[in-house]
């Protein structure tokens, strides 16, 4: 029988630059025989359990199964740190299966027995082992077993937020864990995540700051050390070169290919998207078509493109625009962006955001461009060679 100690390969996934389908690629490797998930509503586990740690004496598996409610009452609208209120409604998961009228919940009783059956014999569990022991009980109460496979399953974790202190804590406890992120056409992937705020009415000049700071400055691994466990995947290769591209990952991983990953499901049932974004399944390419033209004119998406030539060159993106002209660029970016008008209430507000966002374009200008060594990126992911097949 499979145990929890044996589950010691991790891959925790996230985006790092903007919204650019990180839940997307989770729901590719969710219901791969060799994989076990858990939805993506944990990325605060550590945070959990530092809470704990200040209850003497508490029931940990009791504790975990009031505060990720969610797991066994998708729609529970309690606040989550790492995931938001109502998480299982944000993340569409009221709304799977293939007719979207299937709620993703599991039995709490059958996992609590399983978890507890997990820890019986153990006096004290550190973090390591209860995060093996928390994904393999929600693999029993879902009903998978392992045991005609030739290897232990991997675990695949949403950390989703690029938070440093969180994929530390994580290292901590897999040392060889091998981290994805994923990535996107620079300015859709600006866009995006621009809109969603939009949608979701956070428009303001603190969420302006935060928009600015992680489409811009994303993009490196969060620990150098840690560079040759890391890779990026283009969205646009997923959507595209889709079978070239997963079987990369599963050279990556070292996993067999199995049909299951061309799948969009989150614990085995279809996926449809988040709740903000557009209700479509698995490899629509409708995403990739959005111009986000309410957000940028054309002379804001060749600043971007010029100002974000880094990623465009290094992610193998194609920019639509060359540039030498370091001082005029810096005068052109004194000029306001039509997205500027989304995150401001009125005019006054408007004009008090100004010089925010004039700064930060320029002084980011001015690292890119001042450097005496360019960024170093995530490395991508190439594709496998195209004889594979779609």
């Amino acid at each position: 029988m499979l145990t929890a100690e044996a589950l010691e390969q991790v891959v925790p996934i996230f985006y790092c630059s903007g919204r650019s389908g990180s839940v997307f690629l989770h729901s590719l490797l969710d219901n791969h025989p060799d994989v076990i998930a858990m939805p993506p509503v944990l990325a605060g586990y550590y945070e959990f359990l530092t809470e704990c740690s200040k209850i003497p004496h508490c029931d940990v598996i009791s504790l975990f199964c009031d505060y990720y409610e969610v797991l066994f009452q998708v729609d529970s609208e309690k606040l989550i740190i790492g995931s938001g209120r109502a998480p299982g409604i944000q993340l569409g998961l009221d709304k799977m299966g293939e007719e979207g009228d299937q709620k993703l919940q599991v039995d709490r009783k059958v996992f609590e027995v399983a978890l507890r059956e997990i820890f019986e014999g153990r006096s004290e569990v550190d973090s390591r082992f209860f995060f093996q022991a928390i994904h393999l009980a929600y693999a029993r109460a879902l009903g998978r077993h392992f045991e005609d496979r030739d290897r232990a399953p991997i675990i695949v974790y949403q950390l989703h937020n690029p938070i440093l202190q969180r994929f530390r804590r994580l290292l901590a406890d897999f040392p060889q864990a091998q981290a994805l992120s994923t990535i996107r056409n620079p300015i859709q992937s600006f866009g995006s995540h621009a809109t969603a705020h939009v949608k979701q009415g956070t428009t303001n000049a603190q969420t302006l700051k935060y928009l600015l700071q992680e489409s811009f400055y994303g993009g490196e691994p969060l620990l150098e050390p840690q560079r040759k466990h890391s890779r990026a995947v283009r969205l646009e290769d997923l959507k595209l070169k889709t079978r070239p591209t997963l079987q990369a990952l599963c050279d990556w991983l070292q996993i067999p290919w199995d049909d299951a990953l061309l799948d969009s499901t989150i614990s085995g049932l279809t996926w449809w998207n988040v709740k903000d974004s557009s209700r479509i399944r698995g490899f629509d390419t409708t995403p990739l078509k959005r111009k986000h033209e309410n957000l940028f004119n054309t002379f804001d998406r060749f600043r971007l493109e010029v100002i974000l030539g880094d990623k465009y060159a290094q992610w193998g993106y194609e920019p639509l625009a060359e540039w030498s002209d370091y001082s005029l660029m810096r005068q052109l970016l004194e000029l306001p962006f039509k997205f500027e008008r989304f995150y401001a209430a009125d005019e006054g507000m408007f004009q008090q955001n100004r010089p925010i966002v004039r700064r930060f374009m320029q002084t980011y200008w001015d690292y890119v461009h001042l450097s005496e060594e360019p960024r170093r990126l995530l490395e991508v992911l190439e594709p496998a060679d195209a004889s594979v097949g779609e």
